[in-house]
């Protein structure tokens, strides 16, 4: 973990002084959290995995998590009226959006979050944090390009969102978060509807994501259960901060937190993203032999993504983001800080949407993506 990542709960409370589902029991032996030879750093390890189906998820787990306080999460906030997503104004701008805390805690947003309603929906671009009793402008980028209006499926939305349950698809997200552009995050809903097999007429990937096709959702629960029992089983005997996973085989994304408590506070909706992604792979896989990726694979994928220089970017939020992106993917670090000092609320690193047939080939010869065991 950088330098930077850890310092004492005092520091943190400078900087935030404020900040002060259940699953049937898995039938697998019992998981093992202690440290393994597969680390992302000197803190930070790749628990046993779980896998379901297609799906291939890690705990990462953690010897020197940071205390931080306590945060809300958007959907708990808006849930408890404390907080709300509205247009920029009457007229709307794409990219940007407004969010309203109103309450006594900051509330941590995470890059990818679906909102659904205002003009059209839309995906947050960054993970952010917004202080408490504040309003801060929130970047966005548009997933449903069939719609203009403040009127959903015939109601008003009075240009507000709602926030949903899961964040984007790894290709979405990821074209929106490190730097690939709308075109391309239009480009890549296209792709997720169409592998879906649903045609909505705004073009929105909420008709992905609120599929009503029996199959797919209880596919999708099956995915749930298994990876939070998994990670529950782990929690009295480690502290588990982060997840990792994989689909069909090959790495996607991995996402780690300050703590446990931040990570369990929007464990269901990580798990959930996982699921819709895996559901939507399956539905057009060519058989059911499906590939199981290897904790090597991941730890390449990352390491690849680290080799790129980082670049600061400062917000009109309460943190800045270190990124890194290369062809490989991207690495964002929202860092929160008190003066000179600070430490890493959250990390993300995510596979590229696409990968070239070079570099395919050469990711191929170094043993970067997923094989069968």
């Amino acid at each position: 973990m950088p330098e930077r990542a850890l310092f004492p709960f005092a520091v943190l409370c400078c900087a935030f002084v404020a900040a002060a589902a259940s699953a049937e029991p898995s039938e697998r032996p019992p998981a093992q959290a202690r440290p393994s030879e597969h680390r992302l750093d000197d803190q930070r390890w790749l628990a046993e995995p779980v896998h379901v189906e297609n799906l291939t998820v890690w705990p990462i787990a953690t010897t020197e998590a940071v205390p931080t306080g306590d945060y809300l999460t958007l959907a708990e906030a808006t849930a408890r009226g404390l907080a709300e997503v509205r247009e920029k104004s009457g007229s709307g701008q794409v990219n940007e959006l407004v969010l309203h805390n109103e309450g006594e805690r900051p509330i941590l947003v995470l890059g990818g979050t679906i909102l659904k309603g205002g003009k059209q929906d839309r995906q947050v671009s960054d993970d952010f944090v917004v202080a408490p009793k504040s309003t801060t402008p929130v970047g966005a980028f548009c997933v449903e390009r069939g719609r203009w209006s403040a009127s959903r499926q015939g109601r008003s939305t009075a240009g507000k969102f709602q926030v949903m349950p899961s964040l984007a698809a790894k290709k979405v997200r990821a074209s929106a978060q490190y730097g690939h552009g709308q075109s391309e995050v239009w480009k890549q809903v296209d792709a997720v509807n169409s592998r879906a097999r649903v045609a909505p007429s705004t073009q929105t990937f909420l008709a992905t994501l609120e599929e009503d096709d029996r199959k797919a959702r209880r596919l999708r629960r099956q995915l749930r259960a298994a990876a939070r029992a998994h990670f529950d089983a782990l929690r009295p005997g480690a502290e588990i901060v982060g997840v990792a996973y994989a689909v069909n085989g090959e790495p996607l994304a991995a996402r780690a937190f300050a703590n446990e408590a931040l990570l369990f506070s929007h464990l269901d909706t990580l798990h959930e993203t996982m699921a819709l992604e895996a559901q939507v792979a399956s539905a057009n896989a060519d058989d059911r032999a499906f590939l199981r990726a290897k904790p090597e694979h991941l730890l390449s994928m990352i390491r690849e993504i680290d080799a790129a220089a980082p670049v600061t970017r400062e917000t009109k939020a309460a943190n800045r983001l270190e990124v890194r992106v290369n062809e490989r993917g991207g690495h964002a670090r929202t860092v929160v800080s008190s003066g000179a000092v600070g430490f890493a609320l959250t990390e993300d690193w995510t596979a590229a949407p696409e990968v070239s047939g070079e570099t395919r080939a050469r990711l191929e010869r170094l043993g970067t993506l997923g094989y069968t065991d």
